[in-house]
């Protein structure tokens, strides 16, 4: 990473966005703050997927990020 380079690296997405499908809204909810940190547009469509969660906790965490 250069010094230009305005994020960090947070991870990868396909490593991230298959906690999304996680029983347990808490790794959800992580994976939606994880998935927002790495400011790549490769994001979005998982993120608006995640608007949709049956979790009002994860539901919210997409609104914040």
């Amino acid at each position: 990473m250069s010094a230009f380079d305005p994020f960090e690296d947070f991870g990868d997405t396909e490593e991230i966005a298959p906690r999304l499908g996680d029983a347990d809204a808490a790794v959800r909810r992580l994976a939606v703050i994880d998935l927002a940190e790495t400011a790549s547009p490769e994001v979005l469509p998982h993120l608006l997927a995640a608007v949709s969660d049956g979790d009002a906790s994860v539901r919210l965490h997409v609104a914040i990020v």
